[in-house]
């Protein structure tokens, strides 16, 4: 039941970041700054691995199938020309067939702009994250730090595009009905983003 309370505190906290009112957002001047776009979690196949593993040594096939919606969405608000602070949610990542599994990244951050009058600017984020998870063989989660750098291209644009390489320390503990200790895997070792900024 802690668990649960905290994944939903969470939640909500998130939702209240990413859905603020429209008048806010009325312009690229405004409050609020949106971005929407993919992203790649390298270690998930680390966690279809070990899934594999465990149907194998559960008597079932290995036929465990990966399927991500890697579509990802933020919401900074600018404190200052070259500081925002904000949340994202997402990717979802699902594990299917002779395993169920489930990982919902969820992250708060801030942001600082390097350059904020070039008009392509580098900037850096760090925060924390947790990942909303259930699954046949899951042990827990456990949230961790956040960290990455990325180039804001046409920075001065209503619409710009974001490449962004981050670290993402939260992790989750799968059980492995053949050994006596379970596996701490972090799917997020080497995040890969391109995503759009509005």
């Amino acid at each position: 039941m802690t668990r649960f309370r905290c994944t939903l505190s969470f939640t909500i906290l998130l939702l209240l970041l990413l859905l603020p009112s429209q008048t806010l957002a009325a312009s690229r001047g405004g409050a609020w700054i949106f971005s929407a776009g993919y992203t790649y979690y390298s270690g998930f196949e680390d966690i279809r691995s070990t899934y594999k593993k465990n149907a194998v040594a559960s008597g079932a096939s290995h036929d465990v199938v990966q399927w991500s919606f890697g579509f990802t969405l933020q919401a900074h608000r600018r404190i200052s020309k070259s500081l925002r602070i904000g949340a994202g949610i997402g990717p979802v990542m699902t594990l299917l067939k002779d395993a169920d599994h489930i990982q919902v990244p969820a992250s708060v951050s801030v942001i600082a702009i390097l350059f904020p009058d070039w008009t392509h600017s580098p900037f850096v984020r760090a925060g924390g994250s947790y990942h909303i998870t259930k699954g046949d063989y899951l042990r827990h989660s456990r949230p961790g730090l956040l960290a990455g750098a990325g180039v804001a291209f046409f920075a001065q644009k209503s619409l710009n595009l974001n490449l962004e390489a981050a670290y993402d320390g939260a992790y989750v503990t799968i059980r492995r009905p053949s050994k006596s200790t379970p596996r701490k895997i972090r799917a997020g070792a080497l995040v890969l983003s391109i995503s759009a900024v509005f």
